[in-house]
């Protein structure tokens, strides 16, 4: 008799409410979004720099990185090259054209026997407080070293 009176009730339809769960999955969803990079570019850049903020949005190439300290170290690809000789009436910068030869020897002997280009663009990286006749060392050096596009990077 019992089972006779278990089948005559009919289940009802089981309702599921997921409207919290949907609520924490489109909160992961933009914190993911958030942090999500398309590209993973590490620049080197020494811990002491402090970077000018930029409104821009365009993203920067994988190549030889440029920084200059406030107090006035120059390193390239995060290893120190020099330090700018503020008595120095020369607009070249001897050790850092030194090294940018080189840097320009290992892009070129790369692209030889990979195929691969690596950018020639260089990434300029210097302290907010640095004068700008120090920058302008730098750019010039740049440009005798052949490498004649660079970008200055910047934090957002």
């Amino acid at each position: 008799m019992k089972r006779k009176s278990l089948r005559r009730y009919k289940k009802g339809e089981m309702h599921l409410e997921i409207n919290s769960l949907l609520d924490i999955l489109v909160i992961l969803l933009v914190f993911l979004i958030k942090n999500f990079s398309a590209t993973h570019i590490d620049l080197p850049i020494p811990k002491e720099l402090i970077v000018p903020i930029s409104k821009s949005f365009d993203q920067n190439q994988d190549s030889v990185t440029v920084s200059l300290t406030k107090n006035l170290d120059i390193y390239v690809n995060k290893r120190i090259v020099d330090r700018i000789d503020t008595e120095s009436r020369s607009r070249n910068i001897a050790s850092l054209y030194n090294e940018l030869l080189g840097e320009r020897q290992r892009i070129e002997n790369n692209y030889k026997s990979t195929g691969l280009n690596i950018s020639s663009v260089v990434n300029v990286v210097i302290d907010e407080t640095v004068n700008y006749k120090h920058i302008r060392k730098i750019l010039y050096t740049l440009k005798e070293a052949k490498f004649k596009e660079y970008k200055f990077i910047t934090t957002q």
